[in-house]
């Protein structure tokens, strides 16, 4: 009987020279840099970790995955070597971490996500298919940005890759695109903002345009002040809303004069919904069509999630601000734990910082951004 079967399944080490398909030209090497084969190993200890009862006996094999994820990894992807050498250590040691494992494989998956789209698009689809549509992102972009890179943006589309399960196609509403953002990983809509005095009219405007243009049935709203620090569905993700009644917005600030209006427009409305998280929309063109009757454009104009919610008639809520989320205003303390809930926000204030300490949480690039 012969054996058809190659001796060794390409794994993406060895490309042709145009970079396009895996070949079999030598067997893989312990040594090559190859983020599948540093995934398979991971895979394995990690498994072998967390059988409990036979955990001891693992050790040595769990040492030997980790060492091989660090032979792979240790050229290209050195931050992730570093990881799996000192989890090695520590557990010959006769030290056991879960979160360190945990982490070390979440570095190594996003990784790879970043290394191979089309697998990830593929693993979407079935996502899709098992578990329900997937919740689409629509992310309207001002012209603004604190040092002018869209670092927020950057760091917001880095914490959707590690931490979001459930997500689909991410939509960017905007007249200008930072250079780093990769056309090909994100839909982009190319859209400038008409009001100068009524900043959320323009919001609402750009997401009301990436419903129609994409042809979007369930998506999450975000802005770019804000990241998921958590893992997270998004088609979990609950309606956050802030106690605060129209009584508490008595200064005279442009925000605080439109949520005031927003409140005498919906006056059935007991709290608002402008929390600056994720919000979840599981009806799409229901918004589109409960938004036609209303006049948001005119100054002040209304305050975008309050409004949104209120005019669908879906006020019931699902979690206040201040149990789900950690907001910077100005410059935050060195020791502050900016992982201490599901989301972090941030004002162009505070963000400044907190920059270096999000860069270095989120160290990977997102696959949304440009390859260097």
């Amino acid at each position: 009987m012969t054996n058809n079967m190659p001796q060794l399944a390409p794994c993406g080490c060895h490309k042709t020279a145009d970079g396009d398909k895996p070949t079999l030209e030598r067997m893989t090497a312990p040594m090559d840099q190859c983020i599948a084969c540093a995934q398979k190993h991971m895979d394995q200890a990690y498994s072998a970790y967390f059988e409990f009862n036979y955990r001891s006996a693992n050790r040595r094999f769990i040492r030997s995955q980790l060492r091989a994820v660090v032979n792979h990894t240790y050229d290209r992807w050195p931050e992730a070597a570093k990881l799996a050498r000192r989890l090695a250590l520590f557990i010959q040691q006769g030290n056991d971490d879960d979160k360190a494992m945990q982490k070390l494989a979440d570095v190594i998956d996003n990784v790879f996500a970043t290394e191979n789209q089309d697998v990830m698009e593929r693993i979407q689809k079935l996502d899709a298919l098992h578990n329900g549509d997937l919740m689409d992102v629509i992310i309207p972009l001002g012209p603004g940005s604190v040092d002018g890179k869209d670092d927020e943006l950057k760091i917001l589309l880095r914490s959707l890759q590690a931490n979001c399960k459930g997500m689909g196609r991410v939509i960017i509403v905007t007249d200008c695109p930072p250079a780093w953002l990769d056309p090909d990983a994100v839909s982009i809509l190319p859209m400038a903002d008409k009001y100068d005095d009524n900043k959320d009219a323009n919001l609402i405007d750009k997401t009301l345009a990436a419903i129609e243009k994409f042809d979007v049935r369930q998506f999450a709203w975000m802005a770019d002040d804000n990241a998921v620090m958590h893992p997270l569905d998004l088609r979990k993700a609950p309606k956050v809303y802030n106690c605060r009644t129209r009584m508490a917005f008595t200064e005279q600030k442009i925000w605080h004069e439109r949520m005031r209006h927003t409140f005498d427009t919906f006056p059935q409305l007991t709290c608002n919904y402008d929390s600056h998280t994720p919000q979840p929309f599981h009806d799409a063109k229901k918004l589109l069509q409960c938004m036609q009757g209303v006049n948001y454009r005119q100054r002040p104009g209304l305050c975008i999630m309050t409004a949104f919610y209120a005019a669908m008639g879906e006020l019931e809520s699902d979690t206040e601000q201040y149990f789900c989320k950690l907001t910077v205003e100005k410059e935050a303390a060195s020791d502050i734990d900016l992982t201490a809930m599901m989301y972090l926000g941030y004002g162009d204030k505070g963000f400044p910082s907190i920059r270096a300490r999000l860069f270095d949480i989120f160290k990977e690039p997102s696959r949304f951004e440009r390859k260097q």
